[in-house]
């Protein structure tokens, strides 16, 4: 799986735009090590297949996280305007 190259150094840290790009990163990786278990379960691995899945469900779980962060942030904003 070849994702393309992100250049982010024009972003600002913390803002919504790089909580995006780390959920676009997290989602990666974690579809990543989704295909790497599936390699791993087709190959009888049992190991490979459970240190895959676990570090993708992991991954999957830290986008979810930040994504939390973001609609948090989203409406703090919006009850913010809505008081202005």
């Amino acid at each position: 799986m070849n994702t393309p190259v992100r250049h982010t150094d024009h972003i600002g840290h913390g803002s919504a735009d790089m909580l995006m790009e780390c959920v676009a990163e997290c989602l990666n990786l974690a579809a990543l090590k989704a295909d790497l278990a599936i390699r791993c379960a087709d190959a009888n691995d049992r190991a490979g297949l459970n240190y895959h899945a676990r570090q993708g469900a992991a991954a999957y779980e830290q986008a979810l996280g930040i994504l939390k962060m973001l609609n948090e942030r989203r409406a703090s904003e919006r009850s913010r305007e809505g008081a202005a």
